[in-house]
């Protein structure tokens, strides 16, 4: 039986797996950071500072410097 560590991989892995195969802004996110490793800290620490209004917002801001949205529109955790 899976741990609930276990299932929290399984679904991540699978959550990864469907991003990659389906998302643009993910997929140029991926590319424009180089490895997963620097996407999935880059995400960490984005997370931790701001607040997003969707998962594609922050996904654009990584993978999309140009088309970012302006510092007024996201909300920076102080």
């Amino acid at each position: 039986m899976l741990c609930d560590d276990d299932v929290n991989v399984v679904l991540a892995f699978l959550i990864d797996q469907v991003q990659q195969l389906c998302c643009k802004t993910y997929q140029k996110a991926r590319k424009h950071s180089g490895s997963f490793s620097v996407l999935f800290e880059k995400i960490r620490v984005l997370i931790e500072y701001a607040a997003w209004n969707c998962f594609e917002q922050l996904l654009t801001f990584i993978g999309d410097p140009d088309n970012r949205a302006p510092p007024d529109q996201v909300t920076w955790v102080s």
